[in-house]
């Protein structure tokens, strides 16, 4: 008989942020090329891949404070158009 086999195993940690309705995904993890990045992955509701960006440890900070500004600017001005909208001028 032969000698033992070696197999290699590894784990991999993976968020997922689903919709709930319609099944698609984005997945947050280790870069699936081994280079250390995150890497940020959409997955339709069939599971087919379809799109990523892969990201420094040093950048990921930098994109959690640019998306958490984006969505402060972002929901002022939804609430500045509602407010004229609603006709008034003072928020």
């Amino acid at each position: 008989m032969g000698g033992a086999v070696s197999q290699k195993y590894s784990l991999e940690a993976v968020f997922e942020v689903w919709n709930d309705t319609t099944g698609e995904r984005v997945q947050v993890g280790a870069d699936r090329d081994g280079v250390d990045l995150v890497e940020i992955r959409s997955l339709a509701s069939d599971a087919a891949f379809t799109g990523s960006v892969m990201l420094t440890d040093e950048q990921v900070p930098l994109v959690i404070d640019a998306l958490t500004r984006y969505m402060a600017w972002k929901n002022e001005a939804n609430r500045q158009r509602k407010n004229l909208s609603d006709g008034k001028t003072k928020t």
